[in-house]
């Protein structure tokens, strides 16, 4: 019975973003699309059909993740009845945009009357469970399914409280079925190869997509970039329908640039000898630093964060700050001489994380008889 309510109050919802705002006798329907995604790059284009019931001026908009306009479609004086639109994938300048989620919205107007088709505040943002996440070290692939399409998180970590290791997509958007990431068994900075690791934990995170999101497949010409960066026709950007209260720990809620991930960067402080390998020898108490790249200062300094220590995945310690470069003075006496990993975690207050992990080699200590020795020679 509470699911059938859910669903009767779901439609009705629906049905009231599709009815006038303002008067009577003008009302979008019928508003659906034979697939959410495409491939412009394979020549593929979006088609958008739906139904006024009066003519009228429509106007169909497309934003980004940022809830930016990036292109606009404009017709006059549609005839009631079905009509169709297709994106072939490019922004308001012609231009093709970069592979990712967009939603659309459409308006029309009769006169006095105004009706309007807008999902993106009102579905998409519940967290979707994941049960077959699989590991395929061998093929070096990561396989799970997906019931709707989702913007997804994955993460390699060890267990039992243990470190995070590396990110293998941050909130990337993904269609419903079934989905293969590649992934070398590699952490964040090709310290350590995780590929027989016996306290491996893959950890996946999603939320749904809203119902009005059309997905941009395989363009190559975006050369990596998440956005439309440069708008010459201004940022306008979407008017809110519906606010939600919010939640600390929420990515739904999150806006597109402070959603994610970073980079995060770990040395040694001072002049160390290297074996053969080039891994650093080290012995005593052993400053390490770590810092981010300037981009990402602002928004760490306005939010809290914490780095936390680990050697060999085993937690040592932890400290707030509210700068950068940060160093912590490890104490290498605590661990026995040989090759070691000192894995560090900045966990921001708002599920942003950096991770980096940096192999030592703890020096052995000398003996009196080889000190010495030393000390004859010298």
């Amino acid at each position: 019975m509470n699911k059938m309510l859910k669903k009767i109050g779901l439609t009705a919802v629906l049905a009231a973003l599709v009815t006038p705002l303002a008067g009577y006798g003008l009302s979008i329907s019928g508003v659906n699309s034979e697939s959410r995604s495409f491939v412009p790059a394979q020549g593929e284009q979006f088609a958008l059909n739906y139904h006024i019931d009066t003519q009228a001026n429509v106007t169909i908009n497309i934003y980004d993740a940022r809830d930016l306009l990036i292109k606009t479609e404009y017709r006059e004086q549609l005839a009631a009845g079905d009509h169709q639109w297709q994106w072939d994938g490019t922004d308001q300048q012609g231009r093709p945009v970069p592979a990712e989620a967009y939603h659309y919205t459409i308006s029309a107007t009769a006169g006095e009357q105004t009706a309007e088709y807008d999902l993106t505040d009102i579905t998409g943002g519940e967290s979707i469970a994941i049960n077959d996440l699989s590991w395929n070290a061998e093929q070096g692939s990561v396989d799970y399914t997906l019931p709707q399409m989702a913007r997804v998180a994955i993460r390699v970590g060890l267990k039992n409280n243990g470190p995070l290791l590396n990110n293998i997509i941050d909130w990337v958007p993904r269609g419903s079925g079934q989905q293969t990431e590649v992934w070398d068994g590699q952490d964040a900075s090709g310290a350590l190869n995780l590929k027989g690791h016996p306290a491996l934990e893959l950890i996946l995170n999603a939320f749904a997509l809203p119902r009005n999101t059309i997905l941009v497949s395989g363009d190559k010409s975006s050369s990596g970039a998440r956005f439309v960066q440069d708008m010459p026709w201004g940022q306008s950007p979407r008017q809110k329908k519906k606010s939600h209260r919010p939640r600390i720990h929420a990515p739904a809620q999150r806006d597109a640039l402070s959603r994610g991930d970073f980079p995060l960067e770990i040395s040694l402080v001072g002049n160390y000898p290297k074996n053969s390998e080039g891994t650093p020898i080290v012995s005593g108490t052993v400053p390490v630093r770590i810092n981010v790249q300037p981009e990402h200062i602002a928004q760490l300094a306005s939010k809290r964060f914490e780095p936390v220590y680990f050697v060999d995945g085993q937690y040592i310690y932890e400290n707030e700050v509210g700068y950068f470069p940060t160093t912590y003075r490890w104490d290498s006496r605590n661990h026995n001489p040989g090759e070691h990993y000192l894995t560090v975690n900045l966990r921001g207050y708002l599920g942003n994380f950096g991770m980096a992990t940096l192999k030592v080699v703890i020096e052995k200590p000398q003996t009196e008889g080889s000190a010495k020795a030393l000390a004859h020679k010298d």
